[in-house]
């Protein structure tokens, strides 16, 4: 989701302003209490459609041990990996590491939560209580965005006990599914560090810009109007190898057509990128 502030997470039950050393004990007694889930999450099938961007599983869900005396529900949380953006910090709650550093900064997201597939509650799996070793199966169809890579998209489906707010229902189990298998965007071009798309092309308020990066080096993305006068440095960070996706925001640019450029000190690639309002 696109946000002005500094994403942040919750374990379970915890909720906000939380100290880190109370994350960290709360996964290990969630561990040491429970050292085996008490519900299982199988795939049967999976199909990827590249033409419609449609994944179709076939999940066996079972309960594995006692009979569950809580309403259980299930949501897919669709995360896109190595998604490159820009977070907005407030002074008052974090400090620059340096006096040149801006608080409107890229980062390297290792993932990023594109979108709930059942909104922010999910949806019933089964209420009101699961019977010890009960299985049954469910089928479920995922569209994924265009703009996102889908190399570096999964799908992760937890099963949890029903709560008023997600981040205080209890997770039973959680499993992780790649949309595509596995292949990167790395494996289907040449061997060069470039743009590889921008979509949508002609672009409004947003566009994706797929990156490809073969070598450990420092990139960086600039936009040029079509005279080459440089309008933004967006980013300049230190990129392992592998697929990279940037969300770029173009509120503030005008309609026309603009030069995106993408490289470090050994090479370059630029494509045309057209707004229109």
């Amino acid at each position: 989701f696109h946000s002005d502030y500094e994403p942040s997470g919750f374990i379970d039950g915890l909720g906000f302003d939380v100290p880190y050393k109370k994350v960290v004990d709360s996964v290990g007694q969630r561990y040491a209490h429970s050292p085996e889930a008490p519900v299982s999450i199988t795939i049967d099938s999976k199909t990827w459609n590249p033409a419609t961007r449609e994944v179709i599983l076939d999940i066996t869900f079972k309960n594995l041990g006692a009979d569950i005396a809580k309403p259980c529900w299930v949501n897919i949380f669709v995360t896109e990996d190595h998604l490159i953006s820009i977070h907005r910090v407030f002074t008052g709650c974090a400090k620059a590491t340096s006096p040149n550093l801006p608080f409107d900064t890229a980062y390297v997201n290792d993932h990023v939560i594109r979108k709930l597939e059942y909104l922010e509650h999910g949806a019933p799996l089964i209420e009101p209580d699961w019977p010890s070793q009960h299985t049954f199966t469910r089928q479920v169809a995922v569209e994924i965005d265009s703009g996102w890579l889908e190399g570096n998209t999964n799908l992760n489906i937890a099963v949890y006990e029903y709560n008023d707010s997600l981040y205080k229902a209890p997770i039973l189990q959680a499993i992780r599914q790649s949309v595509t298998g596995g292949v990167s965007i790395a494996e289907q071009t040449s061997a060069r560090s470039e743009i590889v798309k921008i979509y949508p092309n002609p672009a409004g308020e947003w566009a994706n810009i797929h990156l490809n990066v073969v070598k450990e080096d420092i990139y960086s993305l600039k936009i040029s109007d079509v005279s080459g006068r440089l309008m933004e440095k967006v980013f300049a960070l230190k990129l392992s190898p592998g697929s990279y996706n940037f969300d770029l925001n173009l509120s503030d640019y005008n309609a026309g057509t603009y030069l995106c450029t993408f490289g470090s000190a050994s090479g370059e690639s630029s494509s045309h990128l057209i707004i229109r309002r």
